[in-house]
């Protein structure tokens, strides 16, 4: 079985990949949005990793840095983090129908082991 992303939590919102896209499409470096927003780019590669959460303030100048409307940006955001999250819920799923799989087998199996034994077979 997968790990889950242990970075990723249901608490607050995944914007890195956002983040990328823009900085991505618009050319600039990890360095260069650092410096226009006034952070250092490890702290910005945090963001970008969502490894820690964003203040507000930074995300309008953000918007600013691409020329975007905010609230156009914050849709953007919250779409993206909905659709990671629907993601991790699949795979969730998938991995619980894969447990009950094997349990099933397992059970099979072992339904087989004590006939056998009963049977006088051992394994």
């Amino acid at each position: 079985m997968k790990k889950l992303n242990k970075r990723m939590e249901c608490s607050k919102l995944v914007i890195g990949s956002v983040l990328k896209r823009h900085r991505i499409q618009h050319g600039y470096t990890q360095n260069e949005i650092a410096d226009f927003i006034h952070v250092s780019r490890p702290c910005y590669s945090s963001w970008e990793n969502d490894y820690h959460e964003i203040p507000l303030s930074k995300l309008l100048q953000l918007a600013e840095c691409y020329d975007l409307d905010f609230m156009p940006f914050i849709a953007e955001i919250i779409q993206e983090d909905s659709k990671i999250h629907n993601n991790q819920e699949n795979l969730i799923a998938k991995q619980i129908t894969n447990l009950n799989s094997d349990i099933n087998q397992m059970k099979k199996l072992l339904g087989e082991i004590l006939i056998k034994q009963k049977d006088g077979y051992f394994i």
